[in-house]
């Protein structure tokens, strides 16, 4: 972030008290008190977003169908939100995935057939059917909607617009016409299956959604921003996506993904980086080739990106990749980025991560000095007496550690990495697959090739063992420097102490649990090739078994003390469940025990 920001530059944040997948506008005058208001300026935010979904806050008379109960009590809390936001010097947004596909079996399709689009079967969503935007009664119905909506919250900050991939919406919203490296998406070998929208570029349909949007706004005073997104946008279109671009309103602000689009050497294999990441520096060729092609025509940027946690490990408040987070807020500096994005609906606490933000943030000059801006803010959170040449050697082994993570789309989105230290090992194979690891579901899957991406087995234990071993470097020196620091400082400082030990404490966990799990799926499969089985089956430990199983059960119990002493750990705020708390490692130390017994 440009510490000269212009004048309403925006630097979004949010509460992660606040469900994006719940009411969150019904409820957003709960989670937005004053007392957390007054956290997030602090901490330099001028912003903040919640999820708007068009059907809970429109009028509409054209598709009546659609609106849901409740409004009024909506746009009350979300009013009474910008106005308690506005005495803070802070900005609302909303963020839309809009129209958002109705249900196959939803009542609009018995009233209005015409408007029926792509039929999909959404991993998440269930059977939808998009509301076809080509045609002419889905236009006129977005723009009736998209102003009732932003004519019934004068003071809005703006808008951001997520127009592929997520939830399905237009027709071209989950169809992809060119091969993508995050290994989910698949190219479809038919053409587009409506016959209207598949005559049609899909950056035309972007454009004239995001259109809608602009009109509404033009009428309102102040002008709420409207901030167009470009996730996924690679599925249509090579980079930098010059055909949405070039067809965007003028007032559109193009908010940019910071890291993907990027590529980057991990352990001797090149891999793509196609999702928010703290271990890679950044920018992306694609940021930089959109950011550079946007400003052609005069336009704002923005970038997206997460200062906190990321999908690499998401059930800790922070990760806390110092340097590399420094090197994004320079590199942001001197390409003149002003505005940010700066969490998802997860990653969102205030830790020593947004406090390095605000630092950098807070000096007329750029901060581009690691070492001193380092000092700084070890001294700034952890207090003046603290040995900061520790505090400094334990960030940069944490770099390191990083440095050696698998980074893959199947790894960050199917792994057990959010979970590992509660993850049990036993006889039983089930052969299933492990599921999404930011969605609280049981049982876990068992089938660790579902996460491997482009790395072998082999690969991705040496990857995790390396990980383990730089990051226990670390840990000593940030053990030896914060718990004499803790019994010595003041009530805030403590607390950082206290807070951000359990979390180096505990990531030190996911990793040896990774570490762990990856050592017992290749026993197994070793075991299963000498047996001649194939799963699911039973495989009878033996001692190289039971003694990884030890392991294993080692860092349950470690973790059991951490998270019992700081709740914080094992939450994730996305699907707002502990997948590694309390109750879940008490279940797996019995699993394992039990296991252990019958071996």
């Amino acid at each position: 972030m440009d510490s000269k920001a212009a004048p309403g530059a925006c630097r979004i944040w949010r509460s992660p008290d606040s469900d994006f997948y719940g009411d969150e506008a019904l409820h957003a005058a709960d989670v937005y008190t004053d007392e957390t208001l007054k956290g997030i300026a602090g901490a330099g935010f001028n912003g903040v977003w919640l999820r708007g979904r068009l059907y809970d806050l429109m009028q509409s008379t054209l598709l009546p169908e659609l609106e849901r109960e409740g409004r009024p009590k909506r746009l009350a809390s979300l009013k009474t939100v910008i106005e308690r936001c506005r005495r803070h010097g802070i900005a609302v947004y909303l963020f839309f995935n809009e129209p958002l596909a109705p249900a196959a079996d939803h009542q609009v399709w018995a009233s209005h057939p015409q408007l029926r689009g792509r039929a999909l079967d959404h991993s998440l969503a269930g059977p939808v059917i998009s509301l076809c935007s080509s045609h002419p009664t889905t236009r006129a119905f977005m723009r009736e909607a998209t102003a009732s909506v932003l004519n019934a919250l004068p003071g809005l900050g703006g808008v951001m617009l997520i127009t592929a991939s997520e939830y399905p919406t237009h027709c071209w919203s989950h169809f992809a016409r060119r091969s993508l490296s995050d290994g989910i998406v698949d190219t479809p070998g038919k053409p587009l299956d409506c016959p209207r929208c598949v005559t049609r570029e899909p950056a035309e349909i972007v454009a004239e959604l995001a259109g809608f949007w602009v009109e509404a706004a033009r009428r309102i005073e102040p002008q709420p921003r409207v901030l167009v997104w470009n996730w996924s946008w690679s599925m249509w279109y090579p980079d930098p996506q010059a055909q949405v671009i070039e067809r965007l309103p003028e007032e559109a602000v193009l908010l940019i993904d910071w890291e993907r689009g990027g590529r980057q050497q991990r352990d001797g294999v090149e891999v793509d980086v196609d999702e928010y990441s703290l271990s890679y520096t950044g920018p992306s060729d694609r940021f930089s080739q959109a950011a550079r092609y946007v400003r052609r025509f005069g336009r704002e940027v923005a970038a997206k990106l997460q200062v906190g946690t990321t999908h690499e490990l998401a059930s800790v408040p922070n990760l806390p990749l110092i340097r590399r987070l420094h090197e994004k807020l320079c590199g942001l500096h001197r390409r003149h980025i002003p505005g940010v994005m700066a969490c998802w609906n997860f990653g969102c606490s205030l830790t020593l991560n947004t406090e390095a933000v605000a630092l950098f943030n807070e000096s007329p000059e750029p901060r581009g000095e690691p070492e001193s801006f380092m000092h700084d803010l070890a001294r700034r959170y952890f207090g003046d007496e603290v040995d900061t040449q520790a505090v400094l050697s334990a960030w940069d082994a944490f770099v390191r550690a990083f440095d050696h993570y698998p980074l893959s789309n199947r790894l960050l989105y199917f792994s057990p990495m959010n979970y590992a230290p509660a993850y049990p090992l036993t006889a039983d194979y089930r052969d299933e697959p492990m599921g999404w690891s930011w969605i609280d579901h049981q049982p876990w899957g068992d089938r660790v090739d579902s996460f491997l991406g482009p790395f072998s087995l082999s690969q991705v234990l040496t990857m995790f063992e390396r990980l383990a071993e730089e990051w226990r470097l670390g840990l000593t020196a940030y053990r030896g420097a914060l718990r004499t620091q803790h019994e010595r400082n003041d009530e805030r400082t403590a607390r950082h102490c206290f807070e951000e030990l359990s979390c180096a404490e505990m990531i030190a966990l996911h990793a040896r649990g990774m570490a762990n799990i990856l050592r017992f799926a290749r026993w197994r499969r070793t075991a299963m090739q000498k047996q001649n089985l194939s799963g699911p089956c039973r495989i009878a430990p033996d001692p190289e078994a039971k003694q990884i199983m030890a392991a294993q059960l080692q860092v349950m119990e470690e973790a059991r003390v951490l998270v019992e002493d700081d709740p914080r750990l094992g939450y994730h705020q996305e699907c707002h469940a502990y997948l590694c708390g309390a109750e879940r490692l008490r279940l797996g130390i019995e699993r394992m025990h039990e296991a252990l017994s019958h071996a």
